[in-house]
């Protein structure tokens, strides 16, 4: 293998120089995207929240919504059992009404008679 031999010195590596001028531009440039940052993550935090409020609010009108439909089922299972002890009872009293039998309308059939004799 062959050596390397080199009589110079290794050149110094330099750190890198900025002018004022380019680290205000960058300057500026990182203070402009931090604040955009920062503008963007208070809009989620606030979004966030109305969310949360929405979701309480949804949740509230589900929990009124249950307790309403609870209320009229209940009130729907009064009103059958009280129909179906209406119709028990209309059903008992037709059974002790006696059947009426129509009464001949001997008007009518003189009025026929009449009529198909003359005609």
């Amino acid at each position: 293998m062959a050596k390397l031999i080199s009589n110079e010195p290794p050149a110094q590596i330099m750190e890198p120089v900025m002018s004022k001028k380019d680290f205000e531009k960058m300057e500026k440039e990182v203070i402009n995207k931090m604040d955009k940052v920062t503008s963007t993550i208070y809009k989620m935090e606030n979004d966030l929240s109305n969310i949360r409020d929405e979701n309480k609010n949804i949740k509230d009108i589900n929990n009124k919504s249950s307790e309403n439909l609870e209320k009229v089922k209940r009130q729907l299972d009064t009103s059958e059992q009280l129909l179906a002890k209406y119709d028990n009872k209309l059903a008992e009293y037709n059974n002790k009404i006696p059947e009426i039998v129509p009464v001949p309308n001997y008007k009518e059939q003189d009025e026929w008679k009449e009529n198909f004799f003359k005609g």
